[in-house]
């Protein structure tokens, strides 16, 4: 499980704001910090975020995924092209690891 700080310099890699080895300073860690509480309200919302409701509890799986979704909505912040195509991409995955329960296979689901 990773922290908001370690979520925030990722994205902040992503977006290559950051180099390995540096701290993100006050006014770049607070932009991609509110932007994670944002995306993740987001996902509880709809339903994606099958971890739970703390930020800490994203698992390893969905790390990556979580990642782009918010790079993708703080590129711009930073003057950078977001990744859409890779961010709705991630978002798919997530929502397709939502679906899964905890054997790891697909649930079942019934459309009307």
């Amino acid at each position: 499980m990773a922290t908001k700080a370690d979520i925030r310099d990722r994205v902040l890699r992503k977006l290559n704001v950051l180099g390995e080895g540096q701290t993100a300073d006050a006014g770049d860690a607070a932009i991609v910090e509110n932007s994670i509480d944002e995306m993740h309200e987001w996902m509880i919302v709809k339903d994606y975020a099958y971890w739970g409701d703390a930020i800490g509890d994203i698992p390893l799986e969905a790390l990556a995924f979580f990642v782009l979704v918010v790079s993708a909505e703080t590129a711009s912040d930073f003057g950078v092209q977001a990744e859409i195509g890779l961010a709705q991409l991630a978002v798919s995955e997530l929502r397709k690891l939502g679906e899964q329960d905890i054997s790891g296979e697909p649930v079942e689901t019934d459309y009307f």
